[in-house]
């Protein structure tokens, strides 16, 4: 379990003292010192992947926090520039209205003169009359 201390106490009573344990007694040892051995090893392998996958993870966030931010002021740009863009076009529709009016206004102002000149004229130059 990483992140905790284990302690484990032996004791031996009087009675195991004075018994003979011969080779057998060190065999056992000697495997439960290799099994702890292997044990902790283990452990110690899977503490660091942990730690080493929280550091990916930690460090992943801060880049997907970064690249967040930039989209988030990527589309607040993009916001104001299509503002700016829809302001434009009406005025650009604004002024074409005008100029429509403004061509009407002196078609009319134009053909109206022009009209009277070329019916003087005819009455002029038109001998029948």
């Amino acid at each position: 379990m990483p992140g905790r201390q284990w302690v484990i106490d032996c004791l031996a009573t009087g009675g195991y003292k004075t018994l003979d344990h011969g080779v057998e007694a060190w065999l056992c040892l000697a495997a439960s010192t290799l099994l702890a051995s292997a044990l902790a090893a283990f452990l110690l392998v899977l503490v660091a992947k942990a730690e080493r996958n929280e550091n990916l993870v930690r460090a992943r966030t801060i880049e997907l926090a970064r690249a967040n931010d930039s989209l988030r002021r990527e589309v607040q740009e993009r916001v104001v520039q299509e503002t700016r863009l829809d302001e434009a076009k009406s005025a650009a529709e604004a002024a074409n209205c005008a100029k429509s009016a403004f061509i009407a206004n002196m078609s009319h102002e134009i053909r109206t003169p022009m009209t009277g000149i070329l019916g003087f004229a005819e009455e002029r130059l038109d001998p029948t009359r």
